[in-house]
């Protein structure tokens, strides 16, 4: 028992000497963003919190545009997911700025480069249930005419991929339930009692 608290209290101990800067200057962009923003609700606010927050906030917006960037050009059909991802990180970033009241370092307001994240991803979100409703579907298609239960549970588990961004969207609900039918194994049981 004694043991558990002295590393509880040496893990805290470590933990609280990081700073948003360190963060930052490892790359560990959004963990600094959320200590920064912390730090800055919480008490005086520091000019070296501020810096930290706005290099990271603006150097982590900055990676997951290019890889936006770069996905859209990408021919593969899955790329709408990971769209999707960097666009809900951007507007978790932003959501944390936005709360903050204003900022300054010296005399001068620190402005936030915001984009229009939420509808880009409302977008990419429905543009990605497309991908796995449709791939699902091709797959429920060939189950529901052939019976093959295979085509069934292959359905059943890409309807599940959609769940990660609608639970209610289009007709899934009722195929991913045939589709669970269809791919059932049934067994009867005959109990002989002699």
């Amino acid at each position: 028992m004694r043991a558990l608290y002295y590393i509880t209290i040496l893990m805290i101990t470590i933990s609280s000497c990081t700073s948003p800067m360190k963060l930052s200057l490892d790359g560990q962009y959004d963990e600094a963003i959320e200590l920064a923003v912390n730090k800055v609700k919480k008490r005086k606010k520091k000019e070296k919190d501020i810096e930290a927050l706005y290099r990271s906030y603006t150097l982590a917006n900055k990676i997951d545009q290019d890889k936006i960037k770069s996905l859209q050009k990408s021919k593969d059909p899955k790329k709408w997911e990971h769209i999707n991802a960097a666009y809900q990180r951007i507007k978790t970033r932003q959501s944390h700025v936005r709360a903050l009241p204003t900022l300054y370092i010296g005399s001068k307001q620190v402005n936030f480069p915001f984009i229009n994240a939420i509808d880009k991803e409302t977008e990419t979100r429905k543009k990605a249930a497309d991908y796995y409703y449709n791939q699902a579907e091709k797959d429920y298609q060939r189950a529901a005419k052939t019976k093959d239960k295979k085509s069934a549970r292959s359905a059943f588990v890409k309807y599940n991929d959609v769940n990660k961004f609608f639970v209610y969207y289009k007709d899934k609900q009722e195929h991913q339930d045939q589709s669970y039918f269809i791919g059932s194994t049934k067994v009867l049981f005959k109990l002989n009692n002699q």
